[in-house]
């Protein structure tokens, strides 16, 4: 089966996705949610009642969590208009003929039609640029037919395949923006000691596990549009000589059962096995679960997840070769970066997705150039009309990362900025603290989560943490002794030097920082006794 084969089944099975002359209703929201499962009968309901010629797409979530369920409408004719916290007493008058624009939160065609505002108006539209998550919200993501018809799904994947592979991987290299795709193991320059191996049989492991607590881009991708994910997967493989592909999740909520059903319809497709799309390219992927009380920090510390279902504490690794997962040669990667393959290929296009939250309106997954500030992404989407002002400080990075204050906001949100300051911005993880906020209390719950993160094996650490927490806790109570910011500077300086792995050596990034930007937070509790 070749690739226009392949259309024209998706064609004749979803059809409708192209039917103009139908009314197409998009459902969006996180799996699991009750109200969009209400909303989706109540539509199902009123379409049979009415006889009207119409379809619901139960897609997934867009990522803005605060508006679901939401739902688009196109109509024949019309200009599609999108809704937000809809209820299934309003599918009636959605359905009907009535005025589409009432009370509709944007237009997404056409100009501002009846006082409701062009998508291009909201701040929440205009600030983004999506690249990864391009189809979250608009396809109904256990449906391989909606990928390939709504985006052209696997159309990059057979450009691919007409491509020499060291050329592809090349292009990879070079075009593959470093803020998605972070540093070290996961940066696709790495990817050229697994193409230039000799090994005959080579992996692709990609990391859909999200590090930090809250973030959950991976979850996003996987939940709403896990083929965009798997596309960019048979893309690197094939550039890098693999075989053989894993997808790495943590279990529960039933992702890997998801994540198999998608599979299935790949191979259906002819998507996966031996000659894919009628080439000579073959590989297998295959969907691991680990705990979820595993933290897998980097590319090292997920082999020997694999391998052991836990981590093993070791030194800062160069890039793995051979023999680091089942005797053969490794490429790795993520969820983002794999999704961001899938839709720039061949053109290469730049932009990260970010999660904000904390003290915040609007606490959204968005996606945004790489350039944008965080000053202008906070005014624009998270906090609105508040300003800068509302804000003393953001959390950049994840638990791990590090505090800036408000007046250092004008740093881009790319690989760049984060070199900077030293953080793991490539998380995408942006948590505010408004003006009201003790920043001893900010840095005990980082450090809190880092401690029960810790895999225990390492002194460092395992005790570095733990102690870092009890100075914090006898501070907030005001029972801090003389001399315990100094112990608390000393104790995350020797962790960065001294834990084996790095996610220890980034465990007191929190304390280092918060006190060189808030010394004042922890003198007001010690009361004046430290200088």
């Amino acid at each position: 089966m070749n690739y226009e084969q392949l259309c024209a089944i998706a064609e004749a099975e979803s059809g409708y996705l192209n039917d103009e002359s139908i009314i197409k209703i998009y459902l969006a929201s996180s799996a699991g949610n009750d109200a969009a499962n209400h909303l989706c009968s109540a539509f199902q309901r009123e379409i049979e009642r009415q006889g009207a010629s119409a379809r619901v797409i139960r897609a997934g979530s867009y990522g803005y969590y605060g508006l679901e369920p939401i739902v688009v409408i196109e109509r024949p004719d019309r200009p599609a208009f999108m809704y937000r916290n809809v209820t299934p007493d309003q599918a009636i008058n959605l359905i009907r003929e009535s005025p589409a624009s009432s009370g509709a939160f944007c237009c997404l065609g056409g100009e501002n039609i009846g006082g409701v505002p062009h998508v291009s108006e909201l701040p929440l539209f205009r600030f983004q640029n999506r690249i990864a998550l391009r189809n979250c919200g608009w396809v109904d993501p256990e449906n391989i037919n909606h990928y390939i018809l709504r985006g052209h799904g696997y159309g990059g994947f057979a450009q691919a395949l007409g491509l020499n592979p060291g050329k592809l991987a090349g292009e990879l290299i070079r075009s593959t923006p470093r803020c998605r795709s972070g540093s070290g193991p996961y940066s696709p320059e790495n990817w050229t000691k697994c193409r230039e191996t000799e090994a005959i049989d080579k992996y692709l492991i990609c990391h859909a596990a999200d590090e930090d607590a809250g973030a959950s881009t991976a979850q996003l991708l996987l939940g709403s549009d896990p083929h965009s994910v798997l596309e960019g997967m048979l893309i690197s493989a094939y550039a890098v000589g693999a075989s053989r592909g894993v997808l790495y999740v943590k279990e529960g909520f039933g992702r890997a059962a998801k994540i198999g059903r998608a599979l299935e319809q790949m191979r259906k497709y002819n998507l996966l096995g031996d000659h894919i799309l009628d080439s000579s390219f073959r590989c297998e992927i295959e969907v691991r679960e680990v705990p979820e009380s595993v933290t897998a920090g980097d590319g090292r510390a997920i082999f020997h997840t694999l391998h052991e279902n836990q981590i093993a504490p070791y030194l800062s690794p160069t890039y793995p070769g051979i023999g680091e997962f089942r005797g053969k040669a490794v490429a790795i990667t993520n969820a983002e970066t794999m999704s961001g393959v899938s839709a720039w290929f061949p053109k290469g296009r730049a932009s990260k997705v970010v999660t904000l939250q904390g003290s915040i309106a609007h606490p959204y997954r968005v996606e945004v150039p790489p350039d944008t500030s965080i000053r202008s992404l906070l005014e624009g989407i998270g906090i609105g009309e508040a300003g800068d002002q509302y804000i003393r400080a953001v959390l950049i990075g994840g638990p791990a990362g590090v505090f800036l204050s408000a007046d250092s906001l004008d740093l881009p949100i790319s690989y760049i900025a984060d070199e900077a300051i030293g953080s793991n911005a490539a998380s995408g993880f942006i948590t505010v603290f408004d003006n009201g906020a003790c920043m001893v209390e900010a840095t005990k719950d980082a450090m809190s989560y880092i401690t029960a993160q810790s895999c225990g094996k390492c002194f460092f650490c395992r005790e570095g943490s733990r102690q870092i927490c009890n100075i914090l806790e006898d501070i907030s109570d005001r029972r801090g002794k003389p001399g315990d910011l100094d112990l608390l500077m000393e104790l995350g300086e020797e962790m960065r030097v001294a834990c084996l792995c790095s996610f220890g050596k980034n465990a007191s990034n929190p304390v280092l920082s918060s006190i060189r930007l808030f010394r004042g937070d922890y003198e007001s509790k010690l009361g004046g006794v430290d200088s």
